[in-house]
């Protein structure tokens, strides 16, 4: 354990959740895994206990975070400078459709956790490893 590392009395208090079933799966992993995780492991289960329960309970469960797809704002700027309420500007240049561009991949980086080049994990796989342990425990 690292000088920053919560004590093992500290993690089984943040393991209490206000559900049940995830104070049994939290604290199963935390008895049966934690101390002969990687560091890199005990970290990712810290953060893990930073979750919402709902959040918390849906990877547990396998079911995707994201249920309900993340709708872009509309844009004002453009909004304003077409010609009259309704109409639509059909002659864009690329310039315009370059930003379009832009803005739908920061959408799915929004909607998905990860950059273009995929450099942010998605959070089912930085803890997909803690999870697979805690099912395989519940089911034992």
């Amino acid at each position: 354990m690292t000088e920053t590392e919560p004590s093992p009395g500290q993690l089984r208090w943040r393991c209490r959740r206000g559900m049940r079933e995830l104070d049994a799966a939290l604290l199963c992993y935390l008895e049966h895994h934690y101390g002969t995780g990687s560091e890199d492991e005990r970290l990712a289960f810290q953060e893990l206990l930073d979750m919402p329960d709902p959040e918390l309970m849906r990877l547990i469960a396998g079911k995707p975070l994201n249920a309900y797809p993340l709708v872009p704002e509309p844009d004002i700027d453009s909004a304003s400078s077409n010609s009259g309420i309704g109409s639509t500007n059909l002659s864009q240049g690329s310039d315009d459709n370059e930003s379009n561009t832009a803005h739908k991949t920061d959408v799915v980086a929004a909607a998905t956790g990860r950059t273009a080049t995929g450099a942010v994990p998605l959070p089912e796989q930085r803890y997909g490893p803690i999870i697979e342990k805690i099912r395989t425990t519940l089911t034992a």
